[in-house]
Formats: structure tokens, sequence, C-alpha cells
């Protein structure tokens, strides 16, 4: 298991952003490359990961929505609003209840 290198302040704090770090470690992405943050003084939140890379969202696009920074020296760099709801939260915790333990909640 790799060693988590975050600060704090880019650890998940909320049920959606440990859910989105669940799905991309599945998918490959080192943990050290996934950064949540918010803006300057904002609530919101952001993710992103390594060094503005793209990142494959599939069957998460309705807790993230990408934003896409073109920049003069390095081009494309990619960042992901997180979309949080109490909706949201609950379908998280019931589908983490599902992949930990092979069960729907009743």
């Amino acid at each position: 298991m790799t060693k988590d290198n975050r600060t704090a302040e880019n650890l998940p704090q909320s049920p959606v952003e440990f859910y989105i770090q669940d799905q991309l470690v599945k998918r490959g992405i080192d943990i050290n490359d996934i950064e949540f943050s918010s803006p300057w003084g904002k609530q919101s939140r952001y993710l992103r990961c390594g060094y503005w890379r793209e990142v494959d969202v599939t069957g998460m696009q309705d807790i993230l929505s990408e934003f896409v920074i073109e920049d003069d020296d390095c081009g494309q760099l990619y960042m992901y609003d997180i979309i949080e709801s109490p909706i949201d939260e609950e379908r998280v915790a019931f589908f983490t209840t599902f992949e930990t333990t092979g069960s729907y909640p009743m």
C-alpha cells in the first residue's frame, strides 16, 4: 500500500470526496496524486489529479463537473468541481455500503 503524503487540507473531507477518492484509486490513480481543495476563501471544493491531468470520471458525472483551463505554457489543465447535496451523500453511502458488504442496505 502506498503511503499517503498529502497535507491535511488536501485530504477528502466529506462522504462524497471519500467516494471519489476510492473510485479514482480503483482506476489506478496513485492516492498522492489526488488532491481536494477549496478555491481561495470559497466553501466550494474541487479535485485535481497529478499536475492538472485529465481523469476518467465515468459514472461520477453527477458529482464531478469538469473545468478546463487553457494555459499558454502547459496546455490544458483539468480540474473537477465537486457537486454535493444531501441526495448525493445518501447515494454515495448507499453504494459504498454495497461495495464494502456486497449487499444493499435496507
